[in-house]
């Protein structure tokens, strides 16, 4: 797949994602989700994609004790 594919997938995977949290009512993960997606593109916008793989592993161990 080309880059723009790649990027096209990805966004449809983060709907996804937040549509499934929305219809399960958690809105605190719905806005953890949001906001973790933002914060790790201009991390990796940046070059700084360390730090956006550190957030995402905060993040998912936040959301799966919830």
């Amino acid at each position: 797949l080309d880059d723009d594919l790649r990027l096209l997938a990805g966004d449809a995977l983060y709907a996804v994602g937040l549509a499934r949290l929305a219809e399960s009512g958690d809105l605190e993960a719905v806005a953890e989700l949001s906001d973790l997606i933002s914060r790790s593109a201009r991390a990796q916008a940046e070059g700084r994609a360390a730090e956006a793989e550190e957030m995402w592993e905060r993040s998912a161990r936040m959301l799966a004790a919830v």
